[in-house]
């Protein structure tokens, strides 16, 4: 994807990995699941960005599984990219609910304040 196209990808990584820095020292160092999730985003992009560095602009990928017929081959990096990304998702999901359950928490205690 996006072969030879490393000028675009180079700066995308980089600012991916300088959000995911900030986001980190925001948030990530209460929760050990962003911090998972963070790291292992920045671990294959960095994985990956040296590749493309030192090798022309090019990513290795070495695992093919035919599950389908045209399954993508892929590496290690990606597989953490992958993974971090679904950590992420699973995190804002997880915080999510709990800020739901705070709001209630906290409207039905106001509720049953103004009762007494």
């Amino acid at each position: 994807m996006l072969y030879g196209r490393t000028y675009i990808l180079l700066p995308v990584t980089l600012a991916i990995m300088a959000f995911c820095v900030v986001f980190y020292v925001k948030y990530g160092k209460k929760n050990r699941l962003l911090l998972w999730a963070i790291s292992l985003v920045m671990s294959g992009g960095i994985g990956n960005m040296i590749d493309r560095v030192f090798r022309d602009g090019n990513v290795v990928d070495f695992l093919h599984f035919e599950f389908f017929p045209s399954f993508p081959v892929f590496n290690v990096a990606d597989c953490a990219i992958v993974v971090g990304a679904g950590l992420l998702i699973l995190y804002f999901i997880l915080d999510a609910i709990k800020e739901e359950r705070l709001k209630k928490e906290k409207g039905i205690s106001e509720h049953s304040d103004g009762e007494n």
